[in-house]
């Protein structure tokens, strides 16, 4: 079977223009595509056993523990990266000083 593509680059060409489509596509209709997947959503829990319906909330916990802890790492993260760059500023600008008052003094010297 013959390859449609000839060259890598021709299929991710087509490919990336085909994700664009699909961006434009569901940036314009985001409103009437939620409400469709609320819907099928509603209607597949309406399906559902309360078994079914237990085992679901049970996934949903876990899964929302789960990004929850992610987040809070990532945020722990964040306030630790922030602590060390503004204690390296203030050490940077406590050097200057000690810096400047240190040519000053050997000024008043010589």
């Amino acid at each position: 079977m013959a390859h449609r593509y000839h060259f890598p680059s021709e299929l991710a060409r087509k490919a990336q223009s085909n994700r664009a489509r699909c961006k434009a596509y569901y940036a314009a209709n985001q409103a009437s595509l939620q409400k469709k997947n609320r819907e099928r959503a509603a209607c597949r829990r309406a399906r559902m056993t309360e078994e079914e319906l237990a085992e679901a909330r049970a996934r949903h916990n876990a899964n929302a523990a789960r990004y929850r802890e992610q987040n809070r790492r990532v945020l722990r993260e964040a306030s630790g990266e922030y602590r060390r760059q503004k204690r390296y500023q203030r050490e940077v600008e406590e050097d200057a000083a000690d810096m400047a008052a240190e040519i000053a003094r050997l000024e008043m010297e010589g």
